[in-house]
């Protein structure tokens, strides 16, 4: 029997999310939360839809709240908390990114001056020069992003 092609894209996002070091749930969570309709669901649904236990839905999206990726919402009439994907979740994400980036160019930047001297550097300023360029031109892609989506 064939997958639906929700399954694998839910699947595909768990294998990616768990190749860069997450949970695969979490990143199964959220690709249901991103193609789902109505788009907030309960712990409960989460659980159903990814056949899993009420324990580890409710680890995993407090973790994907804590990294800014979920956030909780209250449906009137409802006592149940429902998850849907932040409002700014992937340009919060790509900015925290920049920040690690630019940490470790910084670093990079600091230790050529203090390694030069006594050590070959070569592999040290081929990574600081990449995420220098990089650091450069991701910063004019999320301005141009801001002015495009910021709140006119």
């Amino acid at each position: 029997m064939t997958k639906p092609p929700e399954d694998h894209f839910i699947d595909a996002m768990g294998l990616h999310y768990e190749s860069a070091g997450a949970s695969r749930l979490m990143g199964r969570i959220l690709g249901w939360l991103l193609i789902c309709d109505p788009p907030h669901q309960s712990s409960q649904q989460l659980m159903e839809r990814l056949q899993t236990t009420s324990g580890t839905i409710s680890t995993n999206t407090r973790i994907l709240m804590m990294m800014g990726l979920l956030q909780k919402v209250h449906v009137t009439g409802e006592r149940a908390s429902y998850f849907q994907i932040a409002e700014d979740a992937w340009h919060r994400t790509l900015v925290e990114q920049m920040k690690h980036m630019t940490a470790v160019r910084l670093l990079a930047a600091d230790s050529l001056h203090k390694l030069s001297a006594t050590h070959d550097t070569a592999r040290l300023r081929g990574m600081h020069e990449l995420y220098s360029r990089f650091e450069e031109h991701f910063e004019q892609l999320l301005s141009d992003w801001e002015r495009e989506h910021s709140p006119s």
